[in-house]
């Protein structure tokens, strides 16, 4: 079934088919990429709907052990570099999913040895996040012998201890 949106015209460079298929379509059988090459070039979401409040940030199982803090996603997402916005269309669709229904999983920072800090996962997550969302900040993961690195690396960091379990969007 078509939403009874229109799908959004794509960004000047956007392949129409990729627009189309990162606005509304449902997962493919093939796992295509695209890169956007910015967030602005992201098309708008007519697929789903989205809470207009909280969203539950959740630690992944096996992950326990790692600390929370809270970070800028900006931030983070600049540590992969030019790539960043190189989107996988399964990923997308299930993080949009995800959040339509209020929640999803922490981001996770680690240190790279030859890169330092550098984001191991969520970068679907943490593009949804600012381009859907329009949040700015959330909640990561981190080893605890990193989170002096990452409190250099991002000079906002606030250690979360006890994450909340619900975050709260602007």
């Amino acid at each position: 079934m078509l939403p009874n949106k229109l799908l959004p015209l794509p960004k000047p460079g956007v392949s129409p088919f990729f627009n189309a298929c990162f606005a509304y379509l449902s997962q493919m059988m093939l796992d295509e990429r695209y890169d956007f090459a910015a967030l602005e070039n992201i098309p708008d979401c007519i697929k789903y709907e989205y809470p207009s409040s909280n969203i539950d940030f959740r630690i992944p199982n096996g992950l326990e052990e790692l600390v929370v803090v809270e970070l800028n996603l900006s931030r983070a997402l600049e540590t992969l570099g030019k790539d960043c916005f190189e989107l996988s269309y399964n990923r997308w669709d299930r993080v949009k999913m995800d959040l339509s229904q209020g929640w999803c999983y922490m981001p996770w920072m680690y240190i790279s040895e030859e890169y330092g800090p550098t984001l191991m996962d969520g970068r679907h997550r943490i593009v949804a996040l600012m381009r859907i969302l329009k949040i700015d900040r959330c909640p990561f993961l981190v080893e605890p012998e990193y989170v002096e690195a990452i409190k250099d690396f991002d000079n906002s960091v606030i250690p979360v201890g006890e994450y909340k379990k619900n975050w709260n969007r602007k």
